[in-house]
């Protein structure tokens, strides 16, 4: 069971006038849920997030749709706005750019994430990047975070909390079939194999009728000392101890979603899935 939704006031950062006011953050995060209701996801523990500045790292999915059923579920029960530190390459996809700035989010660059949480921001990043996104499904809830240091050092230099989000169900929105070689590496400008895109099928575009759960894992403090964060030692200490935390509690989310009662819609998008 979900806990209720609490009355809090909105927090729309004012020092970014391009971010969608309250209303429209309500209105948008309305029409997501509606779109997504026959997904029916679930924030399990938002009581875990603190207030002020703190910096949430989640599992991602294929095109990102764990971010669209997310972004409402935490508006709805923190009214707050998350922003997403979101990787480069996407604000060269036409018309992405305006979209993600319109919601809050920024190209992740350490020194913008590291300004949002000491002015009290909640952000929030998928250390795994598009390689995560675009695993195959033998790699399903895998976190690729091991050369990813980046979000411990941000929250290092911030010394803000580090609240894992893991979220089951999002890797079997959609059926894999192939992999494409040149589509995303085009908007992504580089030859790299890890923007080679899993072309995979859904209801059409639309993800699969499985049912995503959300669970919000303990903050992680970091160790004190902004000046940590050079310290290659420290950081990969700090990195290695929300990973480890992070992986488990995915696992732990996976196996209860495995093992909870399934309707008939979401048994079906499970076996579709394959």
């Amino acid at each position: 069971m979900t806990s209720p939704v609490p009355q809090r006031q909105p927090h729309v950062p004012p020092s970014t006038p391009d971010v969608l006011a309250a209303p429209y953050l309500d209105r948008g995060a309305k029409v997501l849920a509606g779109a997504l209701s026959y997904l029916r996801p679930e924030l399990r523990h938002p009581e875990r997030i603190p207030q002020g500045g703190v910096l949430l790292v989640g599992n991602h999915a294929l095109m990102g749709i764990d971010s669209f059923a997310l972004y409402p579920l935490l508006w709805q029960h923190t009214q707050r706005l998350p922003r997403g530190l979101a990787d480069r390459f996407l604000f060269k996809v036409p018309g992405l750019n305006r979209v993600f700035h319109s919601v809050g989010a920024i190209e992740g660059h350490p020194d913008k994430a590291v300004a949002l949480l000491t002015q009290g921001e909640m952000c929030l990043v998928y250390p795994g990047g598009s390689a995560e996104s675009f695993k195959s499904p033998a790699q399903r809830y895998q976190l690729f975070w091991k050369e990813r240091m980046g979000f411990a050092k941000v929250a290092l230099r911030a010394q803000v909390p580090v609240v894992p989000i893991m979220a089951a169900g999002v890797d079997h929105a959609y059926r894999y079939l192939f992999r494409d070689k040149l589509l995303v590496r085009h908007f992504a400008g580089q030859g790299k194999a890890r923007y080679d895109f899993p072309v995979s099928l859904g209801l059409g575009i639309l993800p699969l009728p499985v049912q995503f759960t959300y669970h919000v894992g303990e903050p992680i403090l970091p160790p004190q000392g902004a000046h940590l964060a050079d310290d290659p030692r420290a950081v990969a200490a700090f990195q290695g101890q929300v990973w480890r935390a992070a992986q488990a509690q995915l696992d732990e989310a996976v196996r209860q979603w495995q093992a909870e009662p399934r309707d008939w819609l979401d048994a079906l998008g499970r076996k579709l899935a394959g």
